[in-house]
């Protein structure tokens, strides 16, 4: 949702949405909300503790040609961040990593099947 994973649909932040989405909305919504405000799930992180780091990494990502994103960057954003967003954070991902690790590692269902090779 936040950061400088492999999924680029938006630089710094997505969208959480299909079965990700809703497994988070279900089992962490509330240290989501804590963390990025009520509009996390539509990638809208403008309040929250976080909301100052959200603007920060967004600042890291160029948008062309494919969404890199400056790790040094992310890196100074967590830094520059509060020790309240910091755990804040670590919280949410441990919610999601013993909730929600199945649904939000899953591949889109629109994804390409993985090459079988010759059979």
């Amino acid at each position: 949702m936040l950061g400088c994973g492999d999924d680029k649909k938006q630089c710094g932040v997505n969208e959480a949405t299909g079965q990700c989405g809703q497994c988070l909305q279900t089992n962490c919504g509330s240290q989501f909300t804590t963390c990025y405000g009520p509009g996390w799930r539509s990638g809208d992180l403008t309040a929250g503790l976080c909301a100052g780091y959200a603007r920060c990494l967004q600042g890291c990502c160029s948008p062309s040609p494919s969404c890199q994103c400056n790790q040094v960057c992310a890196t100074s954003c967590m830094a520059q961040s509060t020790q309240d967003c910091r755990m804040c954070i670590q919280t949410a991902i441990t919610c999601e990593s013993s909730s929600c690790l199945q649904a939000c590692s899953a591949p889109p269902p629109d994804a390409a099947p993985p090459d079988a090779g010759p059979g």
